[in-house]
């Protein structure tokens, strides 16, 4: 079942492709999107972090993270794809153990980052490329030798770092990466059509954008050789912003209106800490 979703999700990125990838930050929204029909989840680190009451950017430590994607990965029958940021350390052989700890858990993939997490604030620069590029051939490695597969979607944050060329940096750091095994490459940030056609035009691997304001349509970006849009923090922000709606009027009204416009989702709750 496990090798079969790994397959399957595998089989999502093929060229000619487009799918919308939703992001969970728990069972109940994860629950969501597969009764919503969507074939794969990712996890957001971002919701994860703030349903925490953390900032992003490995401010949780890993098992913190892990205590809430095991759960997400357990509750449903779809391929599941985790957001490890930059690994959750700076030292490889920690990376190597999460990696495997997340892959010994089902998941079916990782999204592995570039920029670096200075002390546990994102600095807002990224990785040299032969460090960032040792990381995904070590993770390449020992996935092998331990028999296991992962789909490595290695993003890179040249779009919003500090990169003077952003584009050119992102194409750059983009064809290291495939050629240290990644699988697909993630560029947050990019979303002008030029700058999608150009990225697409050099990189050959499956290519993922993250959902933001003022994106072409899903059409376009499919023309444009996008196979993968991350929904991001994006969902997990929509929710808050309805959630905020909904209290304030509350507050400030009394109006409880809002708290029954909306159906009731059901869904199948299985008890799912109670088996892991």
């Amino acid at each position: 079942m496990e090798e079969n979703m790994k397959f399957v999700f595998s089989e999502m990125h093929k060229k000619g492709n487009f799918f919308i990838l939703p992001t969970a930050w728990d069972v109940a929204s994860a629950l969501l999107y597969e009764k919503a029909g969507f074939k794969a989840i990712g996890t957001t680190s971002w919701g994860i972090a703030a349903s925490s009451g953390y900032s992003d950017g490995e401010v949780l430590t890993f098992q913190e993270m892990f205590s809430m994607v095991k759960p997400i990965i357990k509750s449903v029958s779809i391929p599941v794809t985790v957001d490890i940021e930059s690994g959750y350390s700076e030292n490889i052989e920690d990376i190597l153990q999460n990696v495997e700890i997340i892959a010994n858990a089902g998941a079916v993939g990782i999204n592995i980052e570039d920029s670096i997490k200075k002390g546990k604030i994102n600095s807002n620069s990224l990785h040299f490329i032969e460090q960032q590029c040792d990381i995904i051939k070590s993770i390449k490695k020992m996935l092998m030798e331990k028999k296991q597969n992962l789909f490595i979607n290695a993003r890179t944050d040249g779009f919003i770092s500090n990169c003077n060329d952003p584009l050119a940096e992102s194409i750059k750091r983009g064809n290291a990466y495939i050629t240290a095994g990644a699988d697909c490459i993630f560029v947050p940030g990019m979303k002008n059509i030029k700058d999608i056609e150009i990225f697409s035009g050099k990189i050959n691997a499956p290519i993922n954008i993250m959902a933001s304001q003022n994106l072409p349509d899903n059409i376009k970006l499919k023309s444009l050789g996008v196979t993968r849009l991350s929904l991001g923090s994006a969902a997990w922000k929509a929710s808050m912003g309805h959630l905020n709606l909904m209290v304030n009027s509350i507050s400030n009204n009394g109006n409880i209106s809002l708290l029954f416009d909306l159906p009731t989702p059901e869904l199948n709750l299985k008890n799912i800490r109670k088996n892991i």
